[in-house]
């Protein structure tokens, strides 16, 4: 008799109705004989501390501990371990909630959730240490205000400074979601002024006034179809595509990026790869193929090839000169 998680959550499932199961009904359903069931059933009650009761050869739990018992924790995988550290370190290290005591309590029963399964905080540090490459998510001071709107499903206005052209102007919106992108808060709202859905930088939206107007929610198909069309923050619906090459020694790194989902990648002879991106932002792709340097060749469109040349010449008329050698 082997005893296997799945099997485990097989027979707490076969327990918990009222009729219970017969041996020989656990057994059929988890592919073996009425002994190793038994057997089963046995390590459930003493080493797990399942509360069974027996009726007419049928088990089940007893309904004395009906809502109260739970199988211990030390049942999660690995996978799952690893996404409660991850969940209490994301509490832990927000900068305006940790101090909360909301996720104080969060952070106890995680804690708590572990512990069961004979694992502490220490030992998780220990044993998935993980090495963050951006700081902790922060808050403008916009996000209050919009997540109440959001939340709510309440219109919101606001001042809003255009991000390029430094323009202000008053907006009144039906915000439908927060999204945190590369660092970065954006509300994903209908614009009653554009009358179409636009993305706020949230960093550029002031004097915030949540209205008393309620709206309907928008199908989830359609926001999630708004926001996988375009490539980048702005999130925009288009069709433009770039189309860029990629030396042999950068293959191996692009082949593990996700840029937009609907990416292709195709292998040349030479060693080379060509990649196919959907953008809306020229400069927001163009930020992505600077990381490359010389390793990267954008083959169209043509305004983003001649914004990358034009960056390229920049960049060396800073260093005229070879540093001479001493």
């Amino acid at each position: 008799m082997t005893v296997t998680r799945d099997r485990i959550l097989a027979i707490d499932a076969a327990l918990r109705p009222v009729g219970g199961v017969s041996l020989a009904e656990l057994g059929a359903q988890l592919g073996m004989d009425a002994r190793a069931a038994q057997g089963l059933l046995d390590f459930m009650a003493f080493r797990l501390g399942a509360p069974l009761l027996e009726t007419g050869g049928r088990f089940r739990y007893d309904p004395a501990f009906a809502g109260v018992y739970e199988l211990p924790h030390l049942w999660l995988t690995a996978s799952e371990v690893f996404d409660l550290r991850v969940a209490r370190d994301l509490v832990e290290n927000a900068s305006e909630v940790s101090a909360s005591p909301n996720a104080a309590a969060a952070i106890a029963a995680i804690d708590a959730a572990l512990a069961e399964g004979g694992y502490t905080a220490e030992v998780m540090r220990e044993r998935f240490d993980i090495k963050p490459f951006v700081d902790p998510v922060r808050h403008p001071p916009a996000f209050e205000r919009a997540g109440q709107a959001v939340l709510a499903r309440r219109c919101l206005r606001f001042q809003y400074t255009h991000p390029v052209t430094g323009v202000v102007t008053e907006r009144t919106t039906q915000p439908h979601r927060l999204i945190f992108y590369r660092q970065l808060w954006f509300m994903l709202a209908w614009c009653t002024w554009r009358n179409e859905m636009r993305a706020f930088h949230l960093a550029n939206m002031t004097q915030l006034e949540v209205q008393q107007d309620c709206f309907p929610a928008m199908p989830e198909e359609e926001l999630e179809e708004f926001f996988s069309q375009g490539y980048g923050k702005l999130l925009l619906p288009s069709e433009k595509v770039a189309r860029l090459r990629f030396a042999a020694k950068a293959v191996h790194r692009i082949r593990h990026e996700m840029w937009h989902k609907n990416q292709r990648i195709e292998p040349e002879p030479d060693g080379t790869v060509i990649v196919e991106v959907p953008y809306v932002d020229v400069g927001d792709i163009l930020a992505e193929a600077l990381r490359y340097g010389p390793n990267v060749e954008v083959i169209w469109p043509d305004e983003l090839r001649e914004r990358l040349r034009k960056r390229a010449l920049a960049i060396a008329a800073m260093y005229p000169h070879a540093p001479q050698e001493a």
